[in-house]
Order: structure tokens, then sequence, then C-alpha cells
């Protein structure tokens, strides 16, 4: 964790490896040579959705373990959870308890007839989580899950611990992936170098890897999802200096108005979203909605200020040529 530059290092989500799967995998493959490419809030693999009536049962394979916190910052968006400063004061507090606490408050209320429950026997768990310092933050992708049949692999992993990482992967469970992997609208212009350096000192990733994790997109066919949201927990933070056009993504530690509302849309009662939101953040949706937005159009904005500035200097340009002759 940098104060400076925020939450650096990233999880992945990950798909079974079955036929379906290596499927869709060469799908992300063919679209990564799209030339459009655009973050959409509360993106959803549409295949991997669980049954609404579902139970889903975690088991934690370790009970005792070391696991790093990372340190309280400052995000430019306001948008720490509330619950973190409580961790960040409890450095004692315990993890397994931590992580059900944060679910139950941030994930399950979120859910409708979908019940998250924890178990304490693995061979009735559908998902296993583990705490291997050396295997990153990641989960499987939604019911990809169940397709884990060995009761000693684990279908999800932290390596560090705070609010924001443990929503993001509970969120991965429930089949939500990565906005800057989704395959619709503009391109994020990478600037490889700097990408593929960043990715090995931050995350240990090799070439491929990287553009496995970061660069490749999913199908347009298999996603679901909002318009752009700047604010959406599933959008990692990047660096401006990894793009070629300096323009980084938002530091993001809580769910986003339009997380919330395309949660409930695929799993609740989407009219509950306001008042849970409010809950949660003391926060109206319409607010987070309305300042998300703001971002959003701002940076479009800025780019049409440009463009007016640019036609009217050249407008001028080409008067004061005329003038000389």
């Amino acid at each position: 964790m940098s104060k400076k530059e925020g939450q650096e290092r990233i999880c992945t989500q990950k798909l079974y490896p079955s036929l379906n799967n290596k499927i869709a995998l060469n799908s992300i493959e063919e679209a990564s040579n799209a030339t459009e490419y655009s973050k959409l809030s509360a993106a959803f693999y549409k295949e991997k959705l669980w049954e609404q009536d579902a139970t889903i049962k975690v088991y934690f394979m370790q009970t005792e373990f070391y696991l790093p916190r990372t340190e309280t910052f400052n995000t430019k968006n306001g948008q720490l959870d509330p619950l973190q400063e409580y961790f960040s004061n409890n450095l004692d507090a315990n993890i397994l308890d931590g992580i059900k606490r944060i679910v139950k408050e941030r994930i399950q209320p979120l859910l409708s007839d979908l019940k998250i429950v924890f178990v304490d026997d693995a061979e009735t768990s559908d998902v296993r989580v583990s705490f291997n310092l050396n295997g990153g933050c990641w989960s499987l992708l939604g019911t990809d899950a169940l397709q884990e049949t060995d009761k000693k692999q684990a279908t999800m992993n932290f390596s560090w611990f705070d609010v924001a990482t443990v929503v993001h992967e509970f969120c991965h469970m429930l089949g939500m992936i990565h906005e800057h992997q989704n395959p619709s609208g503009k391109a994020i212009e990478w600037d490889d170098n700097a990408l593929f350096k960043w990715s090995l000192e931050v995350n240990g990733w090799d070439v491929d890897t990287t553009i496995k994790n970061i660069v490749k997109k999913y199908d347009r066919e298999s996603i679901t999802g909002s318009e752009f949201d700047p604010l959406s927990i599933m959008l990692y933070f990047f660096p401006a200096n990894l793009t070629k056009n300096n323009k980084g993504t938002y530091q993001n530690l809580r769910l986003s108005g339009k997380d919330v509302l395309y949660i409930t849309k695929m799993y609740g009662k989407e009219e509950d979203a306001p008042k849970l939101y409010q809950d949660m953040y003391g926060e109206s949706i319409e607010k987070n909605i309305k300042k998300s937005d703001q971002y959003y159009k701002s940076s479009f904005g800025w780019i049409l200020v440009a463009l007016v500035i640019a036609v009217v200097s050249y407008s001028a340009w080409k008067k004061w040529q005329s003038s000389r002759r």
C-alpha cells in the first residue's frame, strides 16, 4: 500500500479451467485486438450468476495464519469505507471474524433470497478461502466455484487484508468482473513498457500474465452492466504514468451507488438500494451516482474544451496568416 498513490496491488479474477471457460478465454484473446474498450459499473459475467434462492457456503481453510493489513490512506473521492477505520484502529481484531462482518454488513444486505453462510466443514462448502501470502488476492468468478469439486482446493485467496479487498473478492464471487477488462467503449491507452515494468514490480507478473490480467478483455456477449462508473469498487487504481495520455483511474475503496444499484438488480430488490446505501455510508445513492456522472462527464468535458480551444486557435491562426498576405 502506498499512501501517495493508493492500493497498487491488484487481484486476479479466475475462470475454472473447463472446456467452456477455455472458449471464453479464447474470446478474451480475440477481443483484446478490438479498438474499443470501457469500464462498466457492476459488470457481471452472465453465465456465472448464482440462482436467486441459492445458499453459498463459505469455508475458511485456515484458522491460524499471518496476514498483513494494508495501511489506512486517503482517497481523493472520499470513498474510504467507514468499516476500514474500525479495523485500522483495532489491529488485534480477528481477521476471520472481520471477513464475516464485512460480508454481513456490505454484501449480504444487497442480496434477497441468495444467502451467504460460513460453515466449518469443507465437504459441504461451495467456496473455500485460503490465506496464502504468496498466492495474491483472487477469486473464481461466480458459480465457477462449484466446478472445483476437490474440497481441498481453494476458490478464493487473500494475501493481505482490508475492507475494500474483501468486498472486491466477494463481488467476484457473485460474478462481477474487473472494470478494466470490460469489452465496450474506448480503449485505455496503455504505455506497454511502463505497464509491464509496474506490474512486475508491484504484482510480480511477467508480460504474459499482465496481458491476461489487465490488457485482455471479455467477449461482449458474456457481460451485462451499467454505464461507466469511475467510483466502482471493481475499478482498480492505475497510476496515470501507465497510460500514453497520462490518464489513470480512480482509487475506490467502497461500493459505489451504481454498484449497489446493480447488485440489488441482479440479486436483490432494486427498490431497496437507496436505503441500503444510505445505511452503509451515510450518503444518498442519488448523490453518489451524480458524483460518478460528474466525474465521468468532466473527463469528456475537458476533451471537448481542448477541442474547442484547438478549433478557435486554428481559426485565429488562419485569419492571422490571411492578414499577412
